[in-house]
């Protein structure tokens, strides 16, 4: 067999496992960029269009259709979503970022307005926007629309905007699914408690709220399980056409069991079934009521003396008090007075104050936003940069709370240190780890932080083009690191040696005098 199609097979070989490990990357991103932020935004609808018709049936009656169709309320947060995320890895500067991020969303909710309200007006008509300030400033009976939507659209935008600080992961997956099962649950007994009802619809979006949240947990837990495999060396998982129906068809029949119990189960059966708890609530109520009294008696059998003490020392003074003040007589003043001459406010300043009201409203519109929005990129500053795992144990457990005791017996530090201690660490591992670390911060301070979705080598090469000429050291040091951080075996004494020369030819390249010098790593503080 010649050494040309050997050559050829190694090639095609080559070619075909990286065109395979590219697609595993592609559709790893697709799921987790795409498919993840999509389900979660439908998940935050679902409850959130329940409440928004609840308050249309109870706040505005008269409007018989609904305000916002559902989907559209899960593009907004999607819309927030993706346009936070642009903008986190976009050059703008934080102010530019935050002022773009707002009028965006202003510009939106108003759009959605117009389309909802004002649609058969050209939006570049201003007289819908009087039209709709009027409508804000003008309502008695019931309240408008748009002042129902607005606040459902603020909120829809604004959690969007927050879940773009970083990829979202199963704890927040997990946390927007408690919440919104209990936004579901309460807006039910609200429901129920009226006269009017659930909304029509309701049901539907219950059961898109529990599909969307199951597959989003699912999909978290995919991408958690292909990350902890990631970093112990395990074969990768990746998402096939296997996986996807074993979890689709436990979805769909969680939800036919769902659907088949709810029709089984009516409220009064529920009633029926909890009515023993009655007694127990009782007996709850007397022992409470008991304790409320002998605390009462406590309480009283202190003050008495003392209310009693009070009284006679009120009484003493009273008998050496003055004539009693002579009151004027409001009736006879009133009778003087003739109809119609009460004090009024003038027609103008009664026209001013709803429009006053108004801009109060918008103030307090833009105040929420730039809260919003300061939490936006304090959260990208302040990411964590490592990352590691723990076992829980009662060990490990006695040890945290006895470090928790001397934390609070010991005065609060100032600044909280953002890397992890290296105290107990082997020499050249944390020789190798403390010369990273002085890395990570003056690329911190020259403006170029650890992202928290980078690994040490996508980082190591996003500071290559960003410093020229420093390729090499920054080679050497990051393997150093990846070995040092989570390879079994230690790296010898001349790795770690190599790894701080490269750090010290960094530092002398490219951080500027003056803007913070290392220490040696057997002098650091750890």
């Amino acid at each position: 067999m010649s050494a040309e199609p050997t050559f050829r097979l190694g090639l095609c070989t080559i070619m075909s496992e990286n065109a395979r490990n590219g697609m595993t990357w592609l559709r790893s991103n697709w799921l987790k960029d795409i498919v993840l932020p999509l389900l979660l935004a439908t998940l935050r609808a679902c409850w959130l269009w329940t409440w928004l018709e609840i308050a249309r049936s109870g706040l505005a009656p008269s409007v018989t259709t609904q305000l916002l169709p559902l989907p559209v309320l899960a593009l907004v947060s999607l819309a927030g979503l993706f346009t936070a995320r642009r903008l986190l890895s976009s050059s703008l500067n934080l102010r530019a970022a935050r002022l773009l991020e707002a009028a965006l969303g202003m510009v939106v909710i108003t759009l959605l307005i117009w389309w909802r309200f004002y649609s058969d007006e050209a939006p570049w008509n201003l007289q819908w926007l009087r039209a709709l300030g009027v409508s804000l400033v003008s309502w008695e009976s019931e309240l408008p629309g748009p002042l129902i939507l607005v606040p459902f659209l603020i909120y829809s935008w604004l959690r969007g905007v927050l879940d773009g600080r970083a990829h979202l992961y199963r704890d927040d997956v997990w946390n927007a699914f408690a919440v919104g099962f209990v936004a579901l649950a309460v807006a039910g007994v609200v429901a129920l408690s009226g006269q009017r009802g659930l909304p029509p619809g309701t049901y539907l979006a219950a059961f898109l709220f529990f599909g969307s949240g199951l597959a989003a947990i699912a999909l978290a837990s995919l991408e958690s399980t292909r990350s902890m495999a990631t970093r112990r060396g395990d074969d990768q998982l990746t998402f096939n056409r296997y996986w996807f129906i074993s979890v689709a068809s436990i979805i769909i029949a969680l939800l036919i069991i769902g659907f088949v119990l709810s029709a089984l189960i009516t409220p009064q059966a529920v009633a029926q079934m909890l009515q023993w708890t009655s007694i127990i609530l009782d007996v709850l109520g007397l022992i409470l009521y008991y304790l409320f009294l002998i605390f009462a008696f406590i309480v009283f059998l202190v003050l008495g003396p003392l209310i009693t003490l009070m009284r006679r020392l009120l009484a003493g003074s009273a008998s050496e008090a003055a004539q009693p003040i002579q009151m004027p007589d409001f009736q006879k003043q009133l009778e003087g007075l003739e109809k119609g001459n009460a004090a009024v406010l003038p027609s103008a300043i009664s026209r001013l104050l709803p429009w006053l009201g108004l801009a109060v409203v918008i103030f307090v519109i833009g105040l929420i936003f730039a809260i919003a929005l300061r939490r936006l990129y304090a959260g990208k500053e302040e990411e964590i940069i490592e990352t590691r795992e723990s076992i829980l144990s009662a060990s490990l457990l006695m040890e945290q709370l006895g470090g928790l005791r001397q934390r609070l017996r010991r005065s609060r530090p100032r600044f909280a240190n953002p890397f992890f201690s290296l105290d107990g660490e082997q020499e050249a591992r944390r020789i190798i780890r403390a010369a990273y670390q002085d890395l990570l911060a003056a690329a911190r301070r020259l403006g170029q932080p650890h992202r928290r979705d980078q690994t040490p080598t996508e980082y190591g090469n996003a500071l290559k083009q960003t410093w020229p000429g420093e390729e090499s050291p920054l080679t050497t040091l990051t393997a150093a690191y990846l070995k040092a951080r989570y390879a079994a075996q230690p790296p010898s004494s001349d790795e770690a040696q190599a790894a701080w020369q490269a750090w010290e030819k960094v530092r002398a390249s490219v951080i500027p005098p003056g803007n913070g010098k290392a220490k040696p790593a057997n002098k650091r503080k750890t």
